[in-house]
């Protein structure tokens, strides 16, 4: 994860992650579900990138299988960026 890098989160949990949510989250055949711990959350993703529009087309696919609360976010050597930070890579 060295450079900046593009991935779909799909949630994040404090505490143990919802049956229904884990039971969507078995929808998604492609890609392995990582988590990272971020400020006492657990932050899940899938998939990593090095252009923006490829995580793009991954959450438009996480969208379709149901998980519309999925977004595109932005890690530095495996550090999530956050705010205008994040922006400037995802809209350069």
């Amino acid at each position: 994860d060295a450079g900046i890098t593009f991935k779909v989160q799909i949630g994040a949990y404090s505490k143990q992650v919802p049956v229904e949510v884990v039971n969507n989250w078995l929808k998604i055949k492609a890609w392995p579900i990582k988590n990272v711990l971020v400020n006492g959350l657990y932050i899940y993703s899938v998939g990593s990138f090095t252009e923006a529009k490829f995580a793009r087309v991954l959450r438009q696919e996480v969208f379709s299988l149901g998980m519309t609360d999925a977004y595109v976010v932005v890690y530095k050597d495996g550090k999530k960026l956050f705010g205008p930070e994040a922006a400037q890579y995802l809209n350069p």
